[in-house]
Parts: C-alpha cells; structure tokens; sequence
C-alpha cells in the first residue's frame, strides 16, 4: 500500500505536478485528476484548539474552511494562492499533516449496444444464490456517486435516506452515473418492472459526492464514507478511482471498516496495474472489469492488488425513469457491492470481534471463480458460491428436547402413550416417561394422546438447545349413553386425503340420539397445514353424501402425530344435531391446506365388518364415486340417546 510519501505540499500545483492518468478506451468511471484549484485538506493533532485551528488558517492564507471531517481531526480549506513548500512543522505543532484536496471528475461513454442486457446476472450465478437468500431491507447499500434519481420505478422504493456532499441543490442524480450504478447493487426486484439487482430486498443510501457537473474532491468523498458508516451502511460502493492518493481518503476508508462496513470500489479503467484510488487500500474490496466471455476488459485495471471481478456491462436504471447499458469497473464494483449486501443476512461473527464484514469479504473472495482473470487477486464472483460457503460454514442452532411424563388423574402411568410436536413424537415407558429430543428453536404445540383418554395440548417454545419439562395429565374420555358404532381395531389398511380429495362413510343410526362427537384415527406426513375438517351430512337416494355440513368439526392438522400407532382424535360437534333412528348419513372429512407434500391418513374398520355402510370418494361436489365398498373406514360415532335412557 501507499501513502503520501512526502510531508511537503505546494500550494500552488498543477496539472505537471499532479498528472491526470491517461485513459484507455473509453469508459464509464469517475477518474482523480489534478488541478490548480487551491483546496487543502488539514489534519490536526488531537486536542487543537479553536484557536490554534484560527491561526493555521492565517498562515495558509484560507479564506475560509470548505468543510469539516470531525471524526478524522481535519477540515478543508480555499486556500488563497502561494508558490514554493510548506513544511506542516512551519505551521506549528497544531497540524500533522497537509494534502491537496484532489479534484474528481466524472468521464461517461454512451449506452453499448454489444452486450447483452441482462448476462451479468445470469454469470453470477444469481438466481441460484437467490434460492439460499434474497437479502434483507435492514442491509443498507450506500451509493457513493453523482446521485440517485428519486422518482425512478425501480429505485424509489428501495431509497431510504439522501445527503448530498455537493454544490449541488438536489440530492438527485443530474449528471447520470450513480443511477445506474444503483440499479445494479439494489434496484426494485421480483416488482414486475424493469430489471433485477443482485443484492435484491437491500436498500439504498443515496449519497452524492459529485456534483452536476461531475466534479467532486476526495474531502467530499471522505465526508461521505464517514457519514455513511456512522448512520448504519452495511455496504459502500465507490465507482470511481484515480492515480492520486489521499491520507484522509485512506482514514476514512479505515474508518468504515472499523465499523463493520464492506468498501466495495472500482479498480479504474486505464487498462494498467497502476494502482487507483481508493481501490487500493487493503480495506477495499477493488474490482476489475470482465467481459461476456470471462475475460478481463481491455480497459480494466489489474494486478495482484486487485482482488476480484465482476461483470463490467449491464443494462440498468439510468436517470429520467429509464434503463440503459454502460460499461467500465464503475459497474463491476456495485456488482459486489448487491452481493455483499446478501451475503451479510448469512454471515455470522466466527471470529468473535463484533462485525461480519470480514466474513463477507471472505466469502466473496472464496466464491470467486477463476476463469479468465489469472492477473488479479481471485476470480470473478460467483454469488452461489459465496451464499453456499457462508450457509455451509453457519452451524445449525442447536437443537432442543423437552422431558416429562404422561399420568392419569389419579397419578398413574399411561403406558405408550405419545406425545407429539406435530413432526417430532416419542412414546411414553412403562413409567409414562418420555423424551422428545431434535427440536429446532421455535414455538411447537405439543399434544400427549393415548387410546381412551382425551388428547392434551399445549404451547411450548424452544430457544437454541433448550431443555424444558413437560408433564401431561390426561382424563379418561366421557363415558357416553350411546356410541353408534365403534370400530376399536383399524388395521385393515390407510388411505390418503388432502387438498380436494373428500372421503366418506356412511352409517344408519339403529335409533334416534344426539350426536356430540366423531371420532377417527388419523396419521401425517411431513407437515400438513390448516384443519382437518369431520362434519356430518345427510344422503341422497343412491346413498351418497348430499347438500351441506348438518354440524362439523375440525382440529389442526399439525395436532396428528406422525407415527403410524393407532391414534384416535375427536372432532367435538359443538351443541350437537339429532339423528333420525333408520336414516342414512354421510360422515365427510376432508383437509382443504394439506398438499401431497405433507398428506394425512385414515385408517380402515379391520374386515369391514359394519353392515350398511358404504365408503366413498369426491371432490366435495355433487359427484361422489365407490371407493371401496367391502371395506369401511374406522370411526366411531358417539352421542346421547333422546329417549333419556
């Protein structure tokens, strides 16, 4: 890395002592140049004071302080003009160091009709990392540029906050580069509308540094780093670079590390392994230029100082609602800057210091694929690889287990019971223990069931490896005056139900009652969402299920336990509905949200041995189909009978 290597500064310089880089083919960037505009940037030692600051502005001739840079000790001052050298140490003890404030220009080539509008992306990898995440709206991407146009489609949405550093009236981007640059690292995505940004639900940071003209100073820039990093940027692109080096550029650049931000900047477009700033410093992450065939751009920096590349052409937002191409490194760097702005919803601190940019950097320069870039730090960027090298490298939180035991009212064990959290279930010991172990953090209902008692749930909620106890007291269920039919043994077999697919059995009360509750084995896979819905409905002459729910029930899918054991669960029918004694009924259930990924299970009577009753098939409309007459579904039917017996 390098420094100023000299303590001396001319107050008067021009364009001989401060050469603008010669530029290779022409491409979009914001290039440092020299000038003969006398702005100093002053750094004083800690604890100066007003008027030690008063009196070194007399000597430098300042007419007046342009800016401040409070947090790196300096300011900038208009200097009024002076030939030969000034030693800081002339000055006094108060200043540590005196530099120009270099001018910063902005250079744009037209929109290239070559390339391809949308192959970046796809180069990337992006879609694939998109699977692994799409980011967060709380990782901030701040776009150090010309500006961003505010009432953009694609952009309006995503900005969260503009500071303008310029001379500028407006925050808004007049000149026409920062939109474009901001489209890339962070516009709308999955809208509908215009295009897609690698670092997708990430917000924007609308910081203009260089005015409308396309002119700006590295004070200006250092004022939008720091102010960027101290209101909670995630991320800072700066597509722009020069040949001149900047102590407080380079401070300011340190600083937002410290504070857990990734520096993204391009690595110029001269087409040399000159160095360019502030790519350079090692805090940046500097970014060269490929083309749609991995190669290295012409016009593109390189050298081992560079560290990655990315795509350096893209069709993006442009300033007046519009889209367009542009190439150069200044639309490589917000490449890595929308992938950096992923990546920091996956990173987490192994290290232990307190930030995760050193984790994101990591992965962005491990991801990076090595094709046609053999002249530079790493590769060119995948985003996929860097999304999977963090997921993988992130360890599972630790799992949870929850102990009790499962009693009757009278404190005695309930054998073989289960106890459930809708994926997870364990059985109970002769003791009625059990243990439910590999529970990931979560809130989970849990439900203890056994075959004559009625079912018990509650909520628990499990942080990181936690052990809770649970101990479930279960009561015998009701004893009831009437039960129409109870088929205890279900081991004939199972059929599917979910989604559309209704089934039905029917039955023929041997007298009138009032029936309270219907019961019926049930077993999951997976996780199956919503209710299990059980309601009764009359028949039509051929005997099949006919008009609406008479009374129903339902209890949540997740409440079934996934073990294939015998599990019966009661569908409570709230006030009850009066069965007529010789007519024939239709118990109907159905699961309308569970999905062939996470289907439920009924059991069959073993044999079939219910007489009259008929087993079918729907979709819930007029049209029910035999489903396997021989053989009958468990249930059971239970009710008081009306006669008071």
């Amino acid at each position: 890395m390098k420094y100023l290597a000299s303590l001396y500064v001319i107050l008067i310089f021009s364009l001989i002592l401060n050469p603008a880089p010669a530029k290779a083919a022409p491409a979009a960037g914001l290039e440092s140049t020299g000038g003969t505009d006398l702005r100093l940037i002053v750094r004083y030692r800690a604890g100066v004071t007003a008027a030690e600051i008063k009196a070194v502005r007399k000597q430098l001739g300042a007419r007046a302080p342009v800016g401040a840079l409070p947090a790196l000790n300096a300011e900038t001052i208009q200097a009024s003009g002076r030939d030969g050298f000034i030693r800081p140490s002339e000055i006094g003890a108060a200043v540590i160091g005196i530099e120009p404030d270099y001018p910063v220009s902005v250079t744009v080539t037209p929109n290239d009709p070559y390339f391809a509008q949308a192959w970046g992306l796809a180069r990337v990898q992006a879609p694939a990392a998109w699977d692994v995440t799409t980011g967060d709206s709380d990782v901030k991407i701040a776009i150090l540029d010309t500006g961003i146009d505010t009432g953009h489609t694609d952009l309006s949405s995503k900005i969260i906050v503009s500071k303008n550093f310029t001379d500028s009236p407006t925050a808004d981007d007049v000149y026409g580069h920062g939109t474009h640059v901001a489209g890339i690292a962070a516009a709308a995505t999955g809208n509908g509308t215009g295009v897609a940004s690698l670092g997708y639900d990430a917000t924007l940071m609308n910081v203009k540094i260089i005015n409308d003209k396309g002119a700006g100073y590295h004070s200006a820039i250092a004022q939008g780093i720091i102010w960027a990093a101290d209101n909670g940027a995630s991320v800072i692109n700066l597509s722009m670079g020069g040949n001149a080096a900047s102590t407080v550029l380079q401070e300011a650049v340190s600083y937002a590390w410290d504070k857990g931000v990734v520096i993204v900047a391009a690595a110029g477009n001269n087409g040399k392994t000159t160095p360019s700033y502030p790519a350079y410093y090692p805090e940046a992450i500097a970014v060269a230029a490929t083309d749609g065939n991995d190669k290295l751009y012409s016009f593109s920096n390189r050298g081992d100082w560079v560290d990655v590349a990315a795509p350096g052409s893209a069709y993006s937002t442009v300033k007046g609602n519009g889209y367009g191409t542009m190439n150069g490194t200044s639309m490589a760097s917000p490449y890595v800057a929308g992938l950096a702005g992923l990546l920091f919803t996956l990173a987490a601190d192994e290290n232990g210091d307190g930030k995760t940019n050193d984790e994101v950097r990591a992965a962005i320069e491990a991801g990076a694929e090595e094709v046609g870039t053999n002249d530079i730090g790493h590769g060119r960027i995948n985003a996929y690889r860097s999304a999977q090298a963090l997921k993988s490298a992130v360890p599972a939180p630790a799992a949870g287990k929850v102990s009790g035991s499962v009693k009757d009212a009278a404190g005695e064990a309930i054998a073989g019971a289960t106890v459930s959290d809708g994926t997870r279930a364990a059985t109970a010991d002769d003791a009625g223990s059990y243990v439910l172990s590999g529970i990931p953090p979560g809130s989970y209902t849990l439900t203890a069931a056994a075959s004559g008692y009625q079912a018990a749930a509650r909520r628990l909620t499990f942080n990181p490896g936690q052990t809770l106890a649970s101990n479930f007291i279960l009561d015998p269920e009701p004893q009831q005056t009437a039960a129409l039919h109870a088929s205890q043994n279900a081991t004939g077999g199972a059929d599917v139900f979910y989604g559309g697919n209704w089934r039905a059995q029917t039955f023929t009360p041997a007298e009138s009652f009032m029936v309270t509750r219907v019961r019926l084995p049930l077993v999951k896979e997976g996780g199956p969402a919503g209710d299990i819905i059980v309601s009764i409905r009359l028949t039509d002459a051929a005997g099949r299920p006919a008009g609406s729910d008479l009374a129903s029930g339902r209890i949540k899918a997740s409440m079934v336990a996934a073990s294939w054991a015998e599990v019966w669960y009661d569908f409570d029918l709230g006030s009850g509905l009066s069965l007529a004694a010789g007519r024939r009924y239709a118990i109907v259930w159905r699961a309308p949200d569970a999905d062939a990924a996470g289907p439920l299970y009924f059991l069959f009577d073993d044999g079939g041995a219910y007489g009259g009753g008929r087993l079918m098939a729907g979709s819930g409309g007029p049209d029910w189909d035999d489903m396997t007459p021989s053989w009958d579904a468990a249930f059971q039917v239970w009710g008081v009978r009306q006669d008071g017996r």
